[in-house]
C-alpha cells in the first residue's frame, strides 16, 4: 500500500470518527508528519498511534467536558498537545516518538469534542458552523506551520527547533478558544446590539439583539404573506401609530384604524396623581413612596400592585415594608426575593390581603380580573435606561432620541402599566402615578394624553389612600 493511500485512509477515518473538519486536521497533519528515515512500517505505526491516540482524546473529552468545563477541557488539549510535540522533537529511538506523537493525537480528540460544545454555548443561532470552522482553521494553520517548521529545521534538533514545534500549534491550541467569545461577539453584532457579560467558568454569556427589527419582518414576514394585521390596545402614542409604524419597518401605504374602548374608564378608574411628592432622584423619595404604598395597601386589603422601574429601590422598599406593624396582616410579595413572576401571580392571586412589587415583567401580560387587584401604583414614569446597550445603539441612529425613542416607549410602557387594572367591563379600581414629572415637566401631557379617559384626582398625597378606598367602596 502507498503511503498515499494510507494517509487517505487514515484521513477519511478521521472524519468518520471526529467529524469531517477532525477528519481534515488529521489528514493534513498526517501528511506533514511523515518520518521520512524510518522504514515504511515504521511509518504507518506512527499514523496509526496518531489516529488511536485522537480516537482516545475524544472519548475522554466528552467526559472532561462535562465534568470540568468546555475551555479547561480545550486548554487542557493544548498542553498535551505541547508535550508531546516536545517529546516527539527530542525523541531519540522509535519507541519514544511514537509516545509523543500518540501524546499529539490525544490533544487533537481533546480539542475536537471541547471546541464545538463551547462554541455552542456562546455563538447565536446559526452562527455556530462558522465559528467551529474558524476554530479549526486557526488550529489546523498552526498545525501545518509548525510542521513545516520542523521539517525546514529538524536536521539540526536545536532546542529552538523543538519549542517552534511545540509552541506554534499548543499555544493555537491553548488560546485558539479565547477569541471564540469575541468572535461571536462579531458574527452576532450585525446590524445588532451585543453585550458580553462573564460569568464564572464558562467564561463569558453573550446576548444578542437587532437594532433595527423593520428590515428583517419585512424580508421575513410581510414578502411572503399578502396581508398583515397588527392589533393591540397599545400601539398608538398621541393618537398616531407613528412610532409603532417605524419600529416594525412598515410603510405610509398601511391602512390604519383607531377603535374606541368598550371600557366606561370614567365610572371604573380612578387616577390619582400626588402633588407633593419629592422628585424620584432625591433622597427622600423612597420614604415617600414606602409611606403612601403602606397607607393604601392597609386602607384597601392588599389588592395592590407596586409597578418599580429599578430593582434596588423595589429591594429597599420591600425591606422597609417588612418592618412595619401596621402591615402585619398584609402579605407582601417581592420580585425576585419572595419569588418569581409565575409564583408570585399565583400567590397573589390565593392570598387574601396581597402586596405585590414588582419590576419590568410585571408592566404588561398580567391578567388578575376582579377584585383581587384593585389598585396599581406606578412608582416612576418607566423611561429606559440610557445605558442599556440595545438603547443606546438604537439612539445613535436618530436625531431626538429622547423625542423619538425615550418618551414615546415609556409612554406605551405606562399604557400597559394602567392596562394591568381593568380587564372586565364590571372592573373598578384605581392608578395612582408617584412621580411628580408628569405633572411639572413640559413632556408630562405626552403621558397624561396616552391614559384613557378616567376620573382624576390631583392633591397632596396624604390624601390619596382615603380617595383610593371611597372610590372602590363606590363614595
Amino acid at each position: 500500500m502507498s503511503y498515499a493511500t494510507l494517509i487517505t485512509l487514515i484521513a477519511a477515518l478521521g472524519g468518520l470518527l471526529f467529524g469531517f473538519d477532525t477528519g481534515v486536521i488529521s489528514g493534513a497533519l498526517l501528511f506533514i508528519i511523515p518520518e521520512f528515515h524510518l522504514g515504511a512500517a515504521a511509518q504507518g505505526l506512527v499514523v496509526g498511534i496518531v489516529t488511536l491516540g485522537a480516537l482516545a482524546g475524544a472519548l475522554l473529552g466528552g467526559a472532561a467536558a462535562d465534568a470540568v468545563g468546555r475551555r479547561p477541557t480545550n486548554i487542557a488539549g493544548g498542553a498535551t498537545f505541547i508535550i508531546g510535540s516536545l517529546v516527539s522533537a527530542a525523541a531519540p529511538d522509535v519507541a519514544t516518538l511514537i509516545v509523543g506523537r500518540f501524546v499529539i493525537g490525544v490533544a487533537i480528540g481533546l480539542s475536537s469534542v471541547a471546541a464545538p460544545l463551547y462554541i455552542a454555548e456562546l455563538a447565536p443561532a446559526g452562527r455556530r458552523g462558522t465559528l467551529v470552522s474558524l476554530f479549526q482553521l486557526a488550529v489546523t494553520i498552526g498545525i501545518l506551520a509548525s510542521y513545516v517548521i520542523d521539517r525546514m529545521l529538524a536536521p539540526t534538533r536545536a532546542w529552538r527547533t523543538m519549542l517552534g514545534v511545540a509552541v506554534i500549534p499548543g499555544a493555537t491550541l491553548v488560546f485558539g478558544m479565547l477569541p471564540v467569545p469575541y468572535l461571536a461577539f462579531l458574527v452576532g453584532s450585525q446590524q445588532g446590539a451585543s453585550t458580553l457579560a462573564y460569568e464564572g467558568r464558562n467564561l463569558a454569556l453573550l446576548r444578542a439583539a437587532p437594532i433595527n427589527v423593520g428590515s428583517l419582518l419585512r424580508s421575513r414576514v410581510y414578502a411572503e404573506r399578502r396581508s398583515t394585521v397588527f392589533t393591540s390596545a397599545t400601539l398608538a402614542v398621541g393618537g398616531t401609530f407613528d412610532y409603532f409604524s417605524s419600529r416594525v419597518g412598515l410603510g405610509p401605504e398601511i391602512e390604519e384604524m383607531i377603535l374606541p374602548s368598550h371600557f366606561d374608564f370614567y365610572h371604573q378608574a380612578l387616577v390619582c396623581l400626588p402633588t407633593d411628592l419629592p422628585p424620584p432622584e432625591h433622597e427622600s423619595f423612597d420614604m415617600a413612596v414606602e409611606e403612601l404604598v403602606a397607607e393604601v395597601a392597609r386602607q384597601v386589603g392588599g389588592r395592590t400592585l407596586v409597578l418599580f422601574t429599578s430593582h434596588r429601590q423595589l429591594r429597599d422598599v420591600h425591606t422597609a415594608l417588612k418592618q412595619r406593624v401596621d402591615l402585619d396582616e398584609v402579605l407582601i410579595l417581592g420580585q425576585g426575593i419572595d419569588g418569581q413572576r409565575r409564583q408570585l401571580l399565583k400567590t397573589f392571586e390565593e392570598a387574601d390581603r396581597p402586596l405585590l412589587l414588582g419590576t419590568s415583567s410585571f408592566w404588561e401580560g398580567i391578567d388578575i380580573p376582579g377584585e383581587r387587584l384593585s389598585c396599581v401604583i406606578m412608582v416612576r414614569l418607566p423611561f429606559p435606561v440610557p445605558t442599556d446597550p440595545v438603547y443606546a445603539a438604537r439612539a445613535e441612529q436618530v436625531r431626538d432620541p429622547f423625542a423619538q425613542l425615550a418618551l414615546p416607549q415609556a409612554a406605551l410602557r405606562l399604557k400597559q402599566g394602567f392596562g394591568r387594572l381593568i380587564r372586565r367591563s364590571t372592573d373598578r379600581g384605581a392608578v395612582v402615578i408617584l412621580d411628580n414629572r408628569i405633572l411639572g415637566r413640559d413632556y408630562g401631557k405626552a403621558f397624561l394624553d396616552i391614559l384613557p379617559p378616567a376620573s382624576r384626582y390631583v392633591g397632596p398625597g396624604s390624601q390619596v389612600a382615603d380617595r383610593v378606598s371611597a372610590w372602590l367602596e363606590g363614595v
